[in-house]
């Protein structure tokens, strides 16, 4: 095992917020990175960009916590950049992060709903968007961040499109999912507060232990 000080500077490129929030914890220095790589690893050793060669993809960073936090981030994006990502230095990357998280919680109905997957996320989302606005957490509008991203140039791999986000392919490979830390996210905010957020609750609980599902499992909920 491997101990650092908690003065080793840590950037957190994960989806969601919790690592961020985590790392605040126990390190002086930590930037965060928002990741919109739109790729593939099911296979060791086998991993696919599903984006013209020019840009593999956007990293943009920005201070989290720390006097040099902003020296860094604004360092790492211009090596970033340097490296043929697209990437911005965000003062309010935080806002950044939030917007993802929104555009994240279609995730677990991806890889757990068999048939109309998309009706549900469509719901989880509807459903995050309410409580972050209810608890007024800043962030920008989604249409923004989908703007950025639209930059990239997505290319088919052999005649295949992608299919299936990193959460859908945690469960090809029979991993664990990021979902409690995403839709538990909106879950955990709502319970905190007094608020219902039954959809995202259920694919969190659901996450622990994935199952296929049917939509209308999920849909009736939000009745």
């Amino acid at each position: 095992m491997t101990i650092v000080g908690t003065s080793l500077p840590v950037v957190c490129a994960s989806n969601g917020v919790q690592g961020e929030r985590w790392a605040k914890e126990r390190f002086e220095t930590v930037v965060s990175m928002l990741v919109w790589l739109p790729s593939t690893h099911l296979k060791p050793g086998d991993i696919r960009v599903y984006l013209e060669s020019h840009c593999p993809g956007i990293l943009d960073v920005g201070p989290c916590q720390g006097k040099f936090s902003n020296v860094i981030s604004t360092s790492l994006s211009g090596l970033l950049r340097s490296a043929k990502f697209d990437s911005i230095n965000r003062l309010d990357i935080a806002r950044w992060k939030y917007a993802k998280l929104i555009t994240n919680l279609g995730s677990a109905a991806q890889a757990m709903v068999t048939d109309d997957w998309e009706a549900v996320a469509e719901l989880a989302r509807a459903e995050g968007e309410r409580i972050l606005s209810s608890l007024e957490i800043e962030r920008i509008p989604t249409k923004k961040l989908l703007d950025r991203v639209s930059l990239l140039e997505l290319v088919d791999i052999n005649g295949q499109p992608r299919f299936g986000g990193s959460t859908w392919q945690s469960r090809q490979r029979g991993k664990p999912l990021e979902s409690p830390w995403i839709e538990g996210e909106i879950a955990q905010l709502a319970a905190d507060n007094g608020l219902n957020a039954p959809v995202n609750q259920f694919l969190s609980n659901a996450s622990k232990s994935p199952r296929d599902l049917l939509a209308s499992e999920v849909v009736k909920l939000s009745d």
